[in-house]
């Protein structure tokens, strides 16, 4: 049996995208939207910017109201 090390791979993976990151001429800008106030989907969203910061990309987050219509 052979047990896989998520968090060492998540870090290698991050690592490497750091780096192609970069090697950009350009900024990359990461845009989410978030409609609602669903505490679960605000928490992931901020777990996503802080993962794409910390790899040099910028965040964006477009919150619009439950109501909105498409």
């Amino acid at each position: 049996m052979q047990i896989i090390d998520g968090r060492k791979i998540k870090d290698y993976i991050l690592e490497e995208i750091k780096k192609d990151v970069r090697s950009l001429s350009f900024v990359p800008l990461f845009c989410d939207i978030l409609v609602g106030n669903d505490v679960a989907s605000i928490q992931y969203v901020k777990i996503k910017a802080k993962i794409a910061e910390s790899v040099g990309i910028k965040f964006h987050t477009a919150n619009f109201r439950d109501s909105v219509s498409t």
